[in-house]
């Protein structure tokens, strides 16, 4: 019943937004040439009815594509980003269908009237369409759930449940072994009165919570109502063995749980390679005149290469080599090893510790973009003999490589680079793949380039 009932809420607001794009316009060609001359008089109203008809079309298959129908209860404010993209793009896609198959010039003048009022429409409408839902979903016709635990899950989604009645779920209480409360729902019983419990209050659905080392009692729970008539949802704890936007898949029949996810697939992945790639030649046209002057400066007061070529470890654990401009005297690590760069490090040569403070010593990573090794925003590589050394003393510490690394990164302008806590830098950086998103790169590196002109707080890469 409550499948029925989600499916139902999406096509219903599906076919709403559709009669909305088919409604508003119309109301754009009559406003327009009812309040607005035009020289060349009014244009006949059927072609512009039947251009009605491609922009149903057209947003049939925009709305879904943008994901604006994705779950319940998300009412306006969760979507309201998406459903102004999908009108921005579905406007603009009829525009150009039109544009190649027009008979005559249509209005500019309609299709920005038939812009406005869709947006205005769907803010308008669809509050009052959830409204309307939640009011109908409230009534006693609504799903009577039992919630079966009172671990943190029931009690997340018992909060969930409250906070979207257009779920048209009515929590009569729970069952558990334990007393405590969920969200002030009153205990039915324990598990083993539950078939009672479904009989006593009329129960058609029931939600299971239970912890996953509770399986074996699971298995036997839904034995022992096997022969009820009730909807039996199963709510998996995932997060407590996921990390990284960990989900779950369909292999054929074979559900698959993946514990390590990763936002950048698909078309996320091609779009930050080609913001790489535009990116990093923008940045080596813009930056050759400084970087000039930096190899002309390297070479004339210290002997060796001007480039540094190091070893790093990157994407999946696959190890290349990263340039950077050499700012320290060779053979550097000779008495010491691999150890990290400090502020004022003496190793370094004239001038040296104030490319590094302002981030210029990396611009050579560029080349490493354009190859593909690196990205402009990631965690910072690493080399292979301190990995060795990090990854079994920091919980966490490999899932950094699930993605590229970067030539600067979110811990980075947080301040958490060099000879910092390894922890938050961790930290930070699995933030990062767990919430990237265009909006944040583009963030991150407007505020590297603020940084570069301002010293480092802390220290630099070795």
């Amino acid at each position: 019943m409550l499948q029925r009932r989600l499916h139902l809420y999406r096509f219903l607001l599906y076919g709403s937004d559709l009669c909305l794009v088919f409604l508003c316009w119309l109301l754009a060609y009559w406003l327009r040439f009812t309040f607005f001359a035009s020289p060349a008089g009014i244009p006949p109203c059927t072609i512009y009815f039947y251009l009605a008809f491609l922009h149903v079309a057209i947003f049939a298959v925009i709305f879904p594509a943008t994901s604006i129908y994705r779950g319940p209860g998300r009412g306006l404010a969760g979507s309201l980003g998406r459903i102004f993209s999908a009108c921005v793009l579905g406007v603009l896609l009829g525009i150009c269908i039109v544009y190649f198959i027009r008979p005559y010039d249509f209005s500019r003048g309609v299709y920005i009237i038939y812009f406005c009022a869709l947006c205005l429409g769907i803010t308008l409408y669809r509050p009052v369409f959830f409204k309307v839902w939640s009011y109908l979903s409230a009534q006693p016709a609504g799903d009577r759930a039992l919630i079966v635990g009172s671990g943190r899950l029931a009690q997340q989604f018992c909060e969930h449940v409250k906070l979207h009645p257009e779920l048209g779920i009515n929590l009569v209480g729970f069952v558990a072994e334990f007393k405590q409360g969920v969200d002030g729902l009153p205990r039915l019983g324990d598990l083993s009165s539950l078939p009672r419990v479904l009989r006593a209050a009329a129960i058609n659905t029931i939600i299971i919570t239970l912890p996953m080392e509770k399986y074996d009692d699971m298995q036997k729970l839904i034995k022992s109502i096997g022969n009820e008539l009730v909807d039996i949802k199963i709510l998996l704890d995932f997060s407590s063995i996921t990390q990284l936007r960990g989900q779950m898949t369909m292999l054929d029949n074979f559900p698959l749980i993946n514990l390590h996810g990763n936002a950048l697939e698909g078309w996320p992945r091609v779009g930050k390679r080609l913001l790489d790639t535009f990116g990093a030649m923008v940045a080596m046209i813009l930056f050759s005149p400084i970087m000039l002057g930096i190899a002309i400066w390297i070479k004339k007061c210290s002997p060796g290469p001007i480039i540094y070529r190091q070893q790093r470890m990157g994407l999946d654990g696959r190890l290349f080599y990263m340039y950077k401009f050499r700012t320290m005297v060779m053979d550097a690590e000779r008495n010491t090893g691999p150890v990290w760069a400090a502020d004022e490090d003496p190793r370094c040569i004239p001038f040296g510790n104030w490319l590094r403070k302002r981030n210029l010593d990396e611009l050579p990573q560029f080349y490493n973009v354009l190859k593909g090794e690196m990205s402009l925003v990631g965690p910072r590589p690493e080399r292979p003999e301190l990995i060795a050394e990090f990854k079994d003393r920091i919980p966490g510490y490999m899932l950094r490589h699930r993605v590229k690394a970067g030539v600067t990164g979110w811990a980075q302008i947080n301040g958490w680079r060099g000879p910092t806590s390894l922890e938050k830098r961790i930290e930070y950086d699995l933030y990062y793949i767990e919430n990237w998103s265009f909006k944040l790169d583009i963030m991150i590196i407007a505020q590297t380039i603020g940084q570069t002109i301002a010293p480092r707080r802390k220290g630099g890469d070795a």
